[in-house]
C-alpha cells in the first residue's frame, strides 16, 4: 500500500474502469486507424488490436472487479483519520469476498460479463486453432528441463482462462491479504485504535 500521493492500487482501478467503459470506442478508433493510408500508424494500430482479445477482455473485467472491491479498504488505509478497528472489519469482509469468488457460480457470472464486453467491442471469442508445439533444441534433448523455454500459453477459452488466470489471481490476492493482514497484525491494529482517546473503544 503506497502512502505517497495517489496509491498505485487506486490508479490501477481507475485505469481498468476507464478502459473497460470505453473499450468499444477504443477498438473502433483503432480499426479506423488500421485502415488508414499511413503505414506506420496502421501497423501500430493493428498490433494493438491483435492484443485486444478474449484474454485481454477477461483480465480487464476480473481486475476491475477485484480492484473495485479493494478500493474502499485502500482509501481507508490511506486516510489521515483512519479507524483501524473499522479497517480490520473491512479487511475480513474483503477476504471473505475474495474467497467467495472462488466458485463456479461466481466465475460463470463473470464469464457472461466478459462475453458481453467482447460482443460490444467486436472482439472475436472463437477458440483459435492450436499452434504447432515448439520443438526443443537438440542440445537439450538429453537434459532435464525444469523451467520454461519461452513458451507462453494465452488463454483463449473459458476453461483455460479460469484455470490459468481467474483462480491464480484470486489465490494471489487472498495470499497477499493473509500475509499483509494476518490475525496478529489485525489484533495490533485494533489495539492501536484502543489507544486513541477519540475512539469509542478507548
Amino acid at each position: 500500500w503506497s502512502t505517497k500521493g495517489t496509491p498505485r492500487w487506486a490508479c490501477r482501478h481507475i485505469a481498468c474502469r476507464n478502459v473497460m467503459d470505453r473499450l468499444p470506442a477504443i477498438v473502433q478508433v483503432l480499426e479506423e486507424i488500421a485502415s488508414e493510408n499511413h503505414p506506420q500508424r496502421a501497423v501500430e494500430a493493428r498490433g494493438i488490436l491483435a492484443q485486444i482479445d478474449l484474454n485481454f477482455a477477461g483480465c480487464l473485467v476480473l481486475f476491475r472487479k477485484v480492484l473495485s472491491d479493494s478500493k474502499f479498504l485502500s482509501d481507508m488505509l490511506q486516510s489521515k483519520t483512519v479507524d483501524y478497528a473499522k479497517a480490520v472489519e473491512l479487511i475480513e469482509a474483503l477476504k471473505e469476498t475474495l474467497v467467495n469468488y472462488r466458485s463456479h457460480t461466481s466465475f460463470d457470472e463473470m464469464w457472461t460479463e466478459i462475453l458481453d464486453l467482447c460482443e460490444q467491442s467486436n472482439i472475436d471469442t472463437t477458440q483459435r486453432k492450436a499452434k504447432r508445439p515448439r520443438q526443443t533444441t537438440k542440445l537439450l534433448q538429453d537434459c532435464v528441463i525444469n523451467s520454461t523455454l519461452g513458451q507462453h500459453v494465452v488463454p483463449d477459452n473459458k476453461h483455460t482462462f479460469c484455470a490459468s488466470v481467474y483462480y491464480p489471481v484470486l489465490d494471489n490476492m487472498i495470499g497477499e491479504m493473509g500475509r499483509r493482514f494476518s490475525d496478529t497484525n489485525c489484533n495490533i491494529m485494533q489495539g492501536i485504535q484502543a489507544l486513541n482517546p477519540s475512539s469509542p473503544t478507548f
